[in-house]
């Protein structure tokens, strides 16, 4: 199945583009994004935006994926992010994502985890979405929470960034 488009009053979710290097970049360059998300570099280049589209566009023709990422449009530029990834259809995936500084507290996020969570339960026969957050991050634990996710605990040293260990809350939404 193709990554949808999904539209809102706000914002369209949709597959990533070649044109969406500069907002990518632009938009994702920023330490307090960063330090919240495991693999994502700071500063984020054009560069990096440049291979996440081309890889982006390989998992979109792969038969076999276990992958859909959503670009968050706001008026042509990609202000976010959000994905499913270690799909296993009918059963699992675990949600990712990321929203630009200049969005943040506007219901933004909320609006777009509801959005893809009811795709995975609805469009790929999803039993459990799960979520992995970092300890230092209580605002998108939050965000999780009012979308129905549970914490189930916390994950010790789960997660390496830059050659640290850190723990995660495990949260999920089951159906």
């Amino acid at each position: 199945m193709k990554t949808p488009v999904i539209k809102s009053e706000h914002f369209i979710l949709r597959p990533f583009r070649k044109e969406d290097v500069l907002s990518l970049a632009k938009n994702l360059n920023n330490p307090e994004i960063s330090k919240n998300m495991s693999r994502v570099p700071y500063p984020y280049t054009i560069s990096d935006a440049k291979k996440w589209i081309d890889t982006k566009a390989k998992e979109e023709k792969d038969p076999k994926r276990q992958v859909y990422s959503f670009a968050i449009d706001k008026e042509s530029q990609v202000i976010g992010s959000i994905g499913l990834s270690q799909v296993v259809p009918g059963h699992k995936a675990e949600v990712g994502y990321w929203l630009s500084r200049d969005f943040w507290n506007q219901g933004i996020m909320s609006k777009v985890i509801q959005l893809v969570v009811d795709f995975g339960f609805k469009k790929l026969k999803l039993q459990r979405v799960e979520a992995k957050v970092f300890i230092q991050n209580p605002t998108s634990r939050h965000v999780l929470e009012k979308n129905g996710f549970l914490c189930e605990g916390i994950l010790k040293k789960d997660v390496i960034k830059k050659g640290k260990t850190h723990d995660v809350f495990i949260l999920a939404k089951v159906i």
